[in-house]
């Protein structure tokens, strides 16, 4: 047994960096890593497949809700998520101390739960939104099929409408090719 094709730090600062921006799907998340340049830095232009970045999410669920629930209580806590303001003389000022994040234990545990509930919930989007994808994707790769043998039906048809068989010289048919038939 090897050591796992990404370090888990690449795709779990990917994910959390894309929740943050309200991307919640495994194709979004590696399109962004090929064409955004924070993404491909965070993902050490690793440049990983979606079925990665899905796997990622299934395997660690638990261990993102509490890693991501740490970096919003953190944010928090430096002021990086948006506070109450208040005003003097009409000169608009941030609160140190927002009603939003005061409360007793309970209130706060009952704050810390609903979090981790929304996390929850962009996860269980996230997997939606491959499966999504995924059914979207097959769908679209059967139909080009479709297409695909569709149009090679009617070249063959066209072919037989206008072309016989070649006698060989024991007066049996021999071979043709539709492309270049001499």
């Amino acid at each position: 047994m090897g050591a796992p094709a990404y370090d888990p730090a690449i795709p779990l600062k990917t994910i959390l960096y894309a929740y943050s921006r309200g991307i919640t799907s495994s194709r979004k998340i590696v399109r962004c890593c090929e064409e955004n340049i924070v993404f491909m830095a965070l993902s050490a232009d690793t440049r990983p497949h979606f079925t990665t970045i899905a796997d990622f999410i299934s395997s660690a669920d638990q261990e993102i809700i509490r890693l991501f629930l740490q970096v919003l209580l953190t944010c928090d806590e430096m002021g990086l998520i948006g506070k109450e303001m208040f005003a003097v003389d009409g000169c608009k000022m941030p609160s140190n101390a927002s009603k939003e994040w005061s409360g007793t234990k309970e209130e706060l545990q009952h704050k810390k739960d609903k979090m981790e509930q929304a996390i929850k919930q962009i996860l269980t989007r996230h997997r939606e939104m491959d499966i999504k994808e995924k059914d979207k994707g097959i769908i679209e790769q059967e139909e080009k099929y479709v297409e695909t043998i569709k149009s090679k039906v009617k070249k063959i048809k066209q072919w037989l409408k206008e072309n016989d068989d070649k006698p060989g010289k024991t007066g049996k048919p021999i071979k043709s090719n539709i492309t270049d038939n001499e």
